[in-house]
């Protein structure tokens, strides 16, 4: 038998979609509440999905329109339920039918085996299983660009109007979810052109490319306006592309291994313009205006998945190794949930820990305390489940919240400022020091001059990037 070949024992039909469905809903499910914790992107979601229709579209015409249409979708789900899990559980679905979808093109490029490999791998890859449980857009963009691509093989393989149509629509709604999924649509276009499809289909894709990007062009355009939320980003350093490059060239390894094709596109054709194209160019063009951020592009990870089942099927079909690799397989992938997976699952898994922050908070202040935010947009640790609004006062917020057309809430004019915060004896900072520079306004020069000339620190702790302290006037500590 030569290696590659799919003969030999086959999954069951009926498991080829169940197994990686079930296996990521139960990796989805496991730990999903992190003790309780949310981080800052989190928190947002939470505040602005329960927001009224009207406000979260007065909210996206000033600030994270990126991001408008799954405050949308999640508003829906608030609508049934509210908490934790209401935040997460979309995102858990989501994942369980990606990988769902995973098995299935992996099926169709290269045989049963391939399919529900890479469908089961796809679940337990350390990024997958993380935005998995997280309240953000990344796992619903993600299935959108893995149906995407199912329903491309399949119109290559069977040229119809319903089923472009149907790739169309998948493709519109990853980009509306993230408009850096228009990245998976180009991918594609490179995929079709290494495959040497007919005229007609590549034309069919180029209707359809021009379709998806002309309807979110006013998306697009309202993103570049809003483009200063994003001024947290780090450019691209030479020293940040090692392991890109790295990964690129096993990816590119990995694709010489044989297969049978089952369709007019080779798996490899499929996997490494997913994998490498579209965090390459957001790297690329990070050296200038800084927009990488490795969740922008987690659809890659369908490249990584397709490309594993590959290999792993290739050592199933070697006379001799079938047996010693899957028992050094499944070690690999239980190592991978148990120590990758435990991490993840544990409160200070993520970058910024709000709800550690809230706590911080509660612990040093007073039941009636003032509250202040350096900068503004700090406000943000305070919004998800557990907020501070019924122990402390918002010194220098202006009006509500939820009607600011804001993520953060308007703040009051300088001199207002000084004023509030004057007539308060005691009052809870809560600042990230490394964001006050790039944030800097005459209100937060306000907040710091007040803080420096009339109150005294009276302690502090710090939580990751975070320092929450008690300043009080007069001693009064």
């Amino acid at each position: 038998m030569r290696p590659g070949a799919t003969k030999g024992w086959q999954p069951p039909r009926h498991a080829l979609a169940w197994a990686p469905f079930l296996l990521a809903l139960a990796l989805g499910l496991w730990g999903i509440r992190r003790e309780g914790t949310v981080w800052q992107d989190e928190a947002i979601t939470y505040e602005v999905a329960r927001r009224s229709f009207p406000e979260i579209w007065q909210t996206l015409a000033n600030i994270d329109a990126v991001h408008g249409f799954y405050y949308l979708i999640m508003h829906i789900f608030y609508m049934f339920g509210d908490g934790l899990l209401t935040l997460r559980i979309p995102s858990v679905m989501a994942t369980a039918v990606a990988a769902c979808g995973v098995a299935l093109m992996g099926n169709k490029l290269a045989g049963p085996r391939v399919g529900i490999l890479a469908g089961l791998v796809f679940p337990i890859l350390p990024m997958v299983q993380r935005y998995a449980q997280e309240g953000r857009s990344y796992a619903m963009v993600c299935a959108s660009v893995v149906w995407a691509t199912y329903f491309l093989v399949l119109a290559v393989e069977r040229p119809a109007r319903n089923i472009w149509c149907g790739y169309a629509l998948t493709s519109l709604v990853a980009c509306l979810l993230h408009e850096f999924a228009i990245l998976a649509v180009v991918a594609h276009g490179v995929t079709l052109f290494l495959a040497h499809v007919s005229r007609r289909i590549l034309a069919a894709w180029v209707r359809t490319a021009l379709f998806v990007s002309v309807a979110i062009t006013p998306l697009l355009t309202l993103s570049v306006l809003q483009s200063d939320q994003v001024s947290w980003i780090s450019p691209t350093r030479w020293g940040n592309l090692t392991a890109p490059l790295v990964l690129s060239a096993v990816a590119v390894c990995c694709a010489r291994i044989p297969v049978e094709h089952r369709t007019t596109i080779a798996s490899w054709q499929l996997a490494l313009p997913l994998l490498i194209l579209p965090a390459a160019t957001l790297q690329a063009i990070s050296f200038f205006k800084p927009l990488y951020v490795d969740r922008y592009v987690l659809f890659s990870q369908l490249g990584v998945a397709l490309l594993l089942g590959v290999v792993l099927n290739w050592v199933w079909s070697v006379r001799g190794l079938r047996w010693g690799a899957g028992v050094i397989t499944v070690t690999a992938c239980a190592v991978t949930i148990m120590s990758t997976g435990v991490d993840l699952r544990k409160p200070g898994s993520r970058s910024d820990n709000a709800t550690e922050v809230v706590e911080a908070a509660a612990e040093l202040g007073r039941n009636g305390d003032g509250i202040v935010f350096i900068p503004a947009s700090r406000r943000a640790w305070t919004l998800g489940p557990g907020s501070l609004e019924q122990n402390f006062s918002d010194v220098t917020l202006s009006g509500n919240l939820q009607t600011s057309d804001t993520l953060y809430g308007k703040e009051v004019a300088p001199g207002e400022i000084r004023n509030r915060m004057l007539s308060e004896e005691r009052i809870v900072v809560l600042r990230e020091p490394h964001r006050e520079e790039s944030e800097e306004t005459t209100r937060e020069k306000a907040k710091r001059a007040t803080l420096n000339r009339y109150f005294v620190e009276c302690g502090s702790r710090t939580v990751g990037r975070a320092k929450v302290a008690i300043y009080a006037r007069s001693g009064n500590c």
